[in-house]
């Protein structure tokens, strides 16, 4: 394979799992531009096509700011289909050695935090005291659930591993670097409904 192999709209519509219909209107808003044949036929470089598959995280982002089309394979309908692909995604973690430490990581960041909080903590006014709570505060400590433990637990595995977070929650956004637990939340760009988390190893 070379970076100017080129593969047909078809070929592309299948590694994306979308619609030749959405990369037709991709193409039109310049989203993912197509290379035109003599004859009008859309293909695209391959190294295109791996390079946008590969922005998972951008994908996501504008697939909950702007509702675009994405595919059911990067998305879980319900929840059992979440709960089902988490476990899969776990499984699969768990073969590799060196990241044992990050089983709970992954699923203790899957949760609304201000609604969420605003429950236990009514007087939390805005996301990024509902982030810096979520953090650093244990909300109640029944056994045998720790409730209140979750992203603190995040936090503690950060700092002890070679991990990075990005966290966005409604209009506030958290940075925890790489073996640090020290704590950057700021304002995000932009504001919507739950949480998106971007796990760096």
């Amino acid at each position: 394979m070379t970076d100017g192999e080129l593969i047909s709209i078809g070929e592309a519509s299948s590694i994306l799992g979308v619609s030749i219909d959405t990369l037709r209107r991709w193409d039109r808003k310049r989203k993912l531009t197509s290379i035109k044949s003599p004859g009008g036929h859309r293909n695209y470089h391959r190294s295109q096509i791996e390079l946008f598959l590969n922005d998972l995280f951008g994908l996501a982002r504008e697939w909950v700011l702007k509702q675009t089309d994405l595919s059911p394979k990067f998305y879980c309908p319900n929840s059992a289909a979440f709960q089902t692909r988490l476990t899969e995604m776990q499984d699969l973690l768990g073969q590799a050695q060196d990241l044992s430490a990050i089983f709970s990581l992954v699923v203790a960041v899957t949760l609304g935090v201000l609604k969420t909080l605003k429950r236990v903590k009514p007087e939390l006014d805005n996301d990024q005291n509902a982030l810096v709570v979520a953090f650093t505060e244990v909300i109640s400590g029944r056994a045998p659930e720790i409730r209140g433990n979750g992203l603190k637990f995040v936090r503690k595995v950060i700092s002890e591993n070679p991990i990075g977070l990005l966290f966005q929650t409604g209009d506030a956004e958290l940075i925890l670097a790489k073996d640090s637990s020290v704590l950057d939340v700021r304002p995000a760009a932009d504001s919507f409904r739950g949480c998106l988390a971007l796990i760096t190893f």
